[in-house]
């Protein structure tokens, strides 16, 4: 027993060196929460390494808590989400933390908001603006923008709805990348530079050779060791030629692969260089989407899939050992898929909780709404389940059939008109529902105000615990508040109060 015993306590014995290396590969947030319940040591070791800090879909309660309990001056990447899993969260960040915690050393700021942040609200992390190197964000209302200083920015990542320009006043920028969202048409993507390193998706027709060959000279190949790759697939139908080019190794987390092997691309690295420096090439790949049908490549055992987007058919028994990590999973129409694919795919994808799947695709998967084994694994896993019209009619009778494989969604979108009642008896029937998307018929389109209304008088919600929001493409949203909102519309109830 004295034996074992020593061999135990050995932990503690280890270097901060080491515990530096270990605290590198573990989710700082996690880091904080379990080291706080063992010894001093290890607490300040925690509370001094953990410098970067992702709140996606984190509860109310744990936010609080890290932002209370731990010092945030060592803080150098900070990420905050406006989505579907914690509405508000950005909000309630600026309003409760933003001016009475200490983040001078945030150099990497994500602002990840579905509702539009306007200058007030930047104005109020104007000093965590200033410190900022590499910034994310949503949509802004830019009015008033001038009087936000970004001295220190140098990459800027932009995704909104309306295409503002107000990154153009900011020529110390290095590199932009911009996804742009039209409201009314499909999504699609466009990506500037202004210098290296950087990402480059366009259309171009005559000049590829001299796209490539602007990347050729010895200012990039020999002055600094800058190489790049280029895929190559020619639209016929439109004559043009789609191209994807990028920096290596590639810099950003999201990647678009249009070729069928991923090592067929025009690259400016020499055969002489030493590769081993690039071996790591796709490291940063986090969000992956396929549109062709690609050949695995070695290459892909590099990225740390979470999102996948997929828009034809490819062999999943051959790519499953990347999904250990997987969350999110896009299907597209042209995409053929069978229940056992689907099944092996559901089982060696642990963390999967989202699911995108045009509505009679998924109904040819679970065989017609049968397979007892695709409906036990999807209610356990699925928490945000997005079907997307494919023409066909939704009636409530298919929609009982549905429910059992989405009984634990949280998040429900269904791009089909559905009567008051039918989504009645959804929520009725679908307990942990937080959200619902649906459409009405055209003759009935009404404000989200009207509509909401008319869900009160039917006693299917209530003011104080819910609303009803108007989105793109015709859809409404009827969601409940989160516990960020909550305590907003608390505290805004309270100082009326008190104003009254």
């Amino acid at each position: 027993m004295e034996r074992i015993h020593s061999r135990v306590s050995l932990l503690e014995y280890l270097p901060n060196e080491i515990f530096r290396e270990i605290l590198s590969y573990l989710n700082n947030i996690h880091t904080l929460v379990v080291f706080s319940s063992l010894n001093y040591r290890l607490q300040c070791l925690a509370s001094k390494y953990c410098t970067s800090f992702d709140f996606k879909s984190m509860k109310k309660t744990r936010f609080d808590r890290i932002f209370q309990q731990y010092p945030t001056q060592q803080w150098k990447s900070l990420q905050l989400f406006d989505d579907d899993d914690t509405p508000g969260q950005i909000q309630y960040f600026i309003e409760q933390y933003a001016s009475v915690k200490d983040f001078n050393q945030v150099q990497s700021l994500s602002l990840m908001n579905s509702n539009a942040l306007d200058t007030n609200q930047l104005s109020k992390i104007s000093s965590i603006l200033e410190n900022v190197v590499s910034l994310s964000i949503g949509e802004i209302d830019d009015t008033g923008i001038d009087k936000l200083n970004f001295c220190k920015l140098k990459y800027l990542r932009i995704t909104d709805e309306k295409g503002n320009s107000w990154f153009q006043k900011l020529s110390q920028v290095e590199s932009l990348e911009y996804n742009m969202i039209p409201q009314n048409s499909r999504y699609y993507r466009y990506l500037t530079t202004l210098l290296w390193p950087s990402i480059l998706y366009q259309s171009v027709n005559n000049e590829i050779q001299d796209l490539i060959t602007s990347y050729s000279t010895p200012f990039y190949t020999i002055e600094h060791n800058w190489f790049i790759n280029c895929h190559i697939k020619k639209a016929e139908k439109f004559y043009r030629y789609d191209v994807v080019l990028y920096s290596l190794p590639f810099t950003f987390d999201e990647l678009t692969i249009n070729t069928k092997y991923l090592n067929e691309c025009i690259t400016t690295l020499p055969n002489d260089k030493n590769k081993d420096l690039y071996r790591n090439q796709y490291f940063n790949v986090k969000k992956l989407k396929l549109q062709c049908s690609p050949i695995f490549h070695e290459d892909f055992y590099q990225m740390n899939i979470t999102e996948l987007k997929i828009n034809h058919y490819i062999n999943f028994n051959q790519w499953i050992h990347i999904f250990t990590n997987l969350r999110s999973l896009h299907i597209g129409s042209n995409t053929k898929i069978w229940s056992k694919m689907f099944i092996n795919l559901l089982n060696n994808a642990p963390h999967l909780c989202s699911l995108a799947i045009e509505k009679d695709l998924l109904r040819g998967i679970t065989e017609n709404w049968t397979n007892v084994r695709l409906r036990n694994s999807l209610s356990k896993k699925i928490r945000t389940l997005k079907l997307r019209f494919d023409r066909s009619s939704l009636c409530k009778s298919e929609v009982l059939r549905i429910i059992p494989f989405a009984k634990n969604c949280e998040h429900l979108s269904m791009s089909y008109v559905l009567p008051i009642v039918t989504i009645r008896f959804i929520l009725e029937n679908m307990r942990y529902l937080q959200d619902i998307r649906f459409k009405l018929e055209q003759q009935r389109q009404i404000s989200s105000v009207e509509l909401y209304k008319q869900f009160e008088e039917k006693k299917i919600v209530h003011r104080s615990n819910s609303c009803i929001e108007k989105r793109s493409n015709g859809l409404y949203q009827l969601r409940k508040y989160s516990q960020f909102e909550t305590f907003l519309k608390s505290e805004n109830k309270n100082e009326n109060l008190l104003v009254n």
